[in-house]
């Protein structure tokens, strides 16, 4: 009877020990299961910051590149219109050293215009060439002076009215609209 008694409290342990293992075992699995859908979860949250981290990376160095295009293309036309400013302007001054006749024309048109502004009584200064064709017209009014390559300048006799109608005058008093006119025509609106 002991050894009977022995025997079944021999059983009834391996059978709580089994259910206690197996019930340890479950809750392993159970343990597992959720850390595995914990880390799941972590690591989906992780692959979509990352990939939120890339795209406005992404964005960030598209709009970098967009500001940076834009300003090679504004440089670019920059360029471009500072030499066709260049050209005209190299186009321009070769009036005084071209046929002549328009050039006088203007030069006669560019006196009766200082000297209307000014005054009849004022002088005229005017690079040495053109000083010598202004004499036949204004004798005794017109001076050479150094540094005026073409047009002139219109002074009363006090220094104190100045009109400057020389060349480089002229194209600096027009140099923001010419560069504009030349900026529509070469890209528009």
């Amino acid at each position: 009877m002991l050894d009977k008694l022995k025997e079944e409290f021999k059983g009834e342990l391996e059978a709580r020990r089994q259910k206690i293992l197996e019930e340890s075992r479950q809750r392993a699995n159970q343990i597992t299961v959720a850390k595995r859908s914990l880390i799941d979860k972590e690591r989906r949250q992780i692959e979509e910051d990352v990939q939120k981290q890339l795209k406005q990376e992404r964005g960030e160095a598209v709009s970098h590149a967009k500001v940076e295009v834009k300003r090679l293309v504004s440089t670019a036309k920059e360029d471009a219109v500072e030499e066709a400013m260049n050209q005209l302007w190299k186009k321009f001054t070769s009036l005084g050293s071209g046929d002549g006749k328009r050039y006088e024309k203007l030069l006669l048109a560019l006196a009766e215009l200082g000297l209307s502004e000014v005054g009849a009584c004022s002088v005229i200064y005017a690079s040495e060439k053109d000083k010598k064709f202004l004499e036949k017209k204004y004798k005794g009014s017109v001076n050479a002076k150094p540094g005026i390559t073409g047009g002139l300048i219109v002074e009363s006799k006090d220094g104190k009215i100045h009109a400057d109608y020389t060349l480089q005058g002229i194209f600096e008093e027009n140099k923001d609209y010419l560069a504009r006119r030349i900026h529509e025509k070469m890209f528009g609106g």
